[in-house]
This record gives structure tokens, sequence and C-alpha cells, in this order.
């Protein structure tokens, strides 16, 4: 499971790596520059001629650098249709190596002072390929003085109708992690991101301005890369680690038992995706709790499953290892109220949809028993989470994911292209989602009833024997569930994505429980 850097540690790896080996800055330099022109030749130059225009667009830092010995690997592999922009003070330094060989070379560098924003933006429009070395991660707050003007240049080439693909060094230029929309920033096609990868890279915001993002690893020591305290970065060979294991012989019962509260007169089908969801992630039991009305077409529906009237319920115990509560649930009468009765059951809750709009209408509804909750908000959900004044957070979005993890004292997942959980003890895990197939609705439907089945499966397994769970355990076991739901769910939209193009909720449902499937198959135990 890889960790995501901070801005911080990114800054330092050079000068540690320097220092470790008491190497030479331009050497580093060679090595990094190799791996980032090895990355793009086979992300994009295999498909395209040596006839192609690149032009290099460099400031004064280390990216500028990396860029420029891009460009020199460029011509020696045959590409001799280049040119750099470099900052004036780089451009005029004679120790600036990559300049003076590039000129040695003859190849064209041209100072950004002397060129002016005008005949640079004309020498930009005329590339096929740009890469952007302007800023690097020693970079905070807005971007000032040459820096600023060449970013300004790479923004007007967004309305040019053949406008060059541009390629990102490391990070976007004027990237940090506390950037906002709006801010100055190289909006990059491909981003040939070192290894670690930064957090910057995948917040919500400024992950769209990172288009692809390619890892680019061996640059730095392994020695040095062993700080495991940043966000988990989550991938598809994470998933067997995070299934609750199962033993061969296991029945109904020992394979999780979940109770839905969930559909409304309108919101049916999110009712049956969820329910069908839970049945897909291996649960065994599950037991869906709907109103009266709907009660003949669910129960003709779910057949595998008990489909009780919620009017005939009357607050009694639960026998499960789970709830699921709000998908398609509607905020009429007397839903508060069964909320903070299931809420007060004490058992491992899964709230949303609706269920966390009215826990954004009313925090308390929640109690302050210890219990093991999570909410499953999309943006506009999270957004009421996190001010129910509807002012806006107007913090930073992991210091607002630490906020309302701590207010509603419970785990989050944020849902969204790429998707945040926010685990035990403020533990972070990041999916890079980025699958528009997945936007369509009832796909949160389905990732809320392979969570609440999940985690029904992992807490039946932690508690070892019926009633003996406790709160921290059962938090653990969410966490795993989390992950290894919204894992399940991207895996399978980017497999129906290849397959059909665009689909309905409802396909999720079978591609999700093969996959699971295949997957825990291998984590089996021994009884």
């Amino acid at each position: 499971m890889k960790h995501l850097s901070s801005n911080l540690l990114g800054r330092t790896l050079d000068e540690s790596t320097r220092r470790l080996f008491s190497l030479d800055t331009s050497i580093l330099v060679e090595k990094a520059s190799l791996r980032l022109w090895d990355a793009l030749k086979t992300e994009v130059l295999w498909s395209k001629g040596r006839e192609i225009r690149i032009v290099a667009l460099c400031g004064k830092g280390g990216n500028g650098d990396d860029a420029l010995a891009m460009l020199r690997h460029a011509f020696s592999a045959g590409y001799g249709n280049i040119a750099a922009i470099v900052a004036s003070d780089k451009a005029s330094n004679p120790g600036s190596r990559q300049v003076v060989s590039l000129r040695s070379a003859g190849v064209e560098v041209h100072a950004w002072g002397s060129l002016g924003q005008v005949e640079a933006a004309k020498l930009l429009s005329k590339a096929d390929l740009v890469l952007d070395g302007i800023l690097g991660t020693g970079a905070s707050g807005s971007p000032r003085g040459e820096a600023a003007d060449m970013i300004q240049a790479l923004s007007f080439l967004s309305g040019v109708v053949k406008r060059p693909m541009i390629i990102a060094v490391d990070i976007p230029s004027g990237l940090h992690e506390a950037w906002s929309e709006g801010e100055a920033c190289v909006a990059a096609d491909l981003t040939l991101a070192l290894e670690p990868l930064k957090t910057a890279h995948f917040l919500p915001n400024s992950r769209k301005v990172c288009g692809r993002i390619k890892a680019v690893s061996d640059v730095f020591p392994m020695t040095l890369l062993k700080d495991r305290s940043g966000p988990e970065l989550l991938e598809e060979t994470d998933l067997g680690a995070l299934q609750p294991a199962l033993v061969p012989a296991a029945y109904k019962m020992r394979r999780g038992r979940l109770a839905i509260f969930a559909g409304s007169k309108g919101g049916a089908g999110a009712a049956r995706l969820c329910a069908k969801a839970a049945a897909a992630s291996g649960a065994g039991y599950v037991t869906l709790y709907v109103d009266e009305e709907l009660l003949p077409s669910m129960a003709q529906d779910l057949e595998s499953m008990v489909v009780r009237p919620l009017e005939a319920w009357s607050g009694e115990g639960l026998d499960c290892d789970a709830l699921l509560v709000g998908p398609g649930w509607g905020r009429g009468k007397g839903r508060k109220a069964i909320l903070e009765t299931l809420a007060g059951k004490g058992i491992p809750l899964v709230l949303d949809a609706d269920a966390i709009r009215l826990v954004a209408e009313e925090p308390g509804i929640l109690g302050d028993s210890e219990k093991a909750v999570i909410l499953t908000p999309h943006p506009g959900e999270f957004e009421a989470l996190a001010d129910p004044s509807g002012k806006g957070c107007g913090e930073p979005f992991l210091v607002c994911l630490e906020e309302v993890g701590k207010r509603y004292k419970s785990l989050v997942i944020y849902k969204s292209h790429v998707t945040w959980i926010r685990g035990p003890g403020g533990h972070l895990a990041v999916w890079d989602g980025m699958i528009p197939e997945l936007g369509t609705a009832g796909s949160g439907d389905v990732l809320a009833g392979l969570l609440a089945g999940l985690a029904a499966s992992a807490i039946a397994q932690s508690a070892g024997q019926r009633g003996s769970s406790e709160a921290g355990a059962d938090a653990s076991a969410l966490f795993d569930a989390a992950r290894c739901a919204v894992i399940v769910h991207g895996m399978a939209g980017r497999s129906l994505g290849r397959e059909k193009g665009w689909f309905e909720a409802s396909d999720l449902v079978p591609v999700c429980a093969k996959i699971l499937h295949d997957s825990r198959r291998s984590a089996y135990v021994e009884a």
C-alpha cells in the first residue's frame, strides 16, 4: 500500500538524497530526468513521430532543470524540433548547466524577459507538446513575477483551437496543498509525478488540473521513502488484504447480517440497488425495512432477502451485525425519530443519502454513545455536514474532512471523482477515481450497499461470536470495509466502462460480486 507525501517532504528528498550519496545536484537531475523521459516516451511519444514540436517552459528551480534535461534527452533521441523558454535569471546564469548544454548543442533557448509574453505565447501555441517546469513542490502561495506570467501564458492556450498537450513535471506549476480554485495554476493533460506522489495531486479541487497522473519511480532511495504517515493511496492490488476473511464452512449468519432502512414513494429504486449490492458483497442475511406501500413489489423483486414493513417495526432490538440507513428513504414525518432510535442501538451504523441530511439538520440525533458510525456524503451532503448554516466550510478540504469526522464522531467517505476516507484516529485513504462512467444515478446506492454488507461481514468475523464486538474493533472493521468497497466499486466502474461504455447502476452489482468473490477466494482461511 503506497503512502502520499506532503510537499514539504518532496522538497527535502532532493537534499536528503544528495547528502546520503554526497552527490552533485546535476547527477540527481540526470537520474530524475532520465526516468521522466522514459515515462514520457511510454505514455505519449510512442504514438508520435520525431518531427513533433516540443517546448520546455522552465522556471528557476529544480523542476525547470528536469524539464531542460528531458529536452536534451529528446535531442539525443532524434527529436530535432525542440526549444526552451527559461526564466531570465536561469538564461543569464553561466552556471546553469542544462541551459549551457542545450545551447552547446544548438537548441533554441529563449529568456522569458527577452521574448515578452506575446512572443512567448506565439512560440508555445506552435508546440505540439509543452513541458511545464515553471514551479515545483517548493513553491507555496500564489505564483509571482515571471512564474505567474508563464502560467498565464499557458492558460491562454486553452482557447487555441489546436492547443499543445501540456505535461507537468512532478506537479502542475502553482499547485500546492492549500490551493483553491481560481488561483493561478497550470492545467496539465498529464502529470509525470515522482514517487512518492503528493497529497496535493489528489485533493478534490486540485485533482482535475493534474490530468492523467503517471507515477515515476526509482528516483529517490527506498531508505528515504519509509515515511508511512501520509494518506494511503488505494490501489486495486490492496483489495485482497482488506476483505473480511471467510472460513470455507461459513454459513449465512457467519457471513454477516445486515438490516437496511431504505426506500420511500419515489425512492424504491435506491432501496433495491443497495439491497442487491449488499448481497453482492457476500453478506449472508439481509433484511430490508420499507414503507408498507412498497412491500408487495419489494418482496417480489428481492426474493432472497427478508422484506418487512417499516410500520410494523416498533423499535425493538435488531438481530444484525450492521445497519444501513438512508438510500431513497426520504425525510418525511417520523424519519428522525426512527434514525435516533437506530443510533441508540449501539450497532455499527452506515448512513447514506437522506440519513446524512437528517444528521446535518440535527447533529445530536446520533447521541453521545460510543459506536462505529460511517457517513458517505457526496460533495453537496459533505458541505451540509461541514457547515449546516450553508455559508460554506471555508477551510482546506482535509481540515474540513477531519472536522466533520470529529464533529459526528464518525468515519467519513467523501464520494467524488476522487474518494477520500477518514478513518479511526484521522487515518486517511484516497482512491483516485476519475471514472465519469460511474457518475450515474444509483451508483452511490450500490456503494452504500457494498460498504454495509462488507461491514456486516467484517464485524461478524471480528466479533468471533454474537455480541462480543467492541467499538474500537468495529471502527477498524468499518475502515477496512470502506476501503474495500471503494476499491471494488471503482474497479467495477472501470471494467464496465471499457466493456460497455455508459452503463446503469444496476450493471455494477454482478460485476462487484464477481470481483469480490474472485479476490476473496484467495483470502479463505482454515476453519
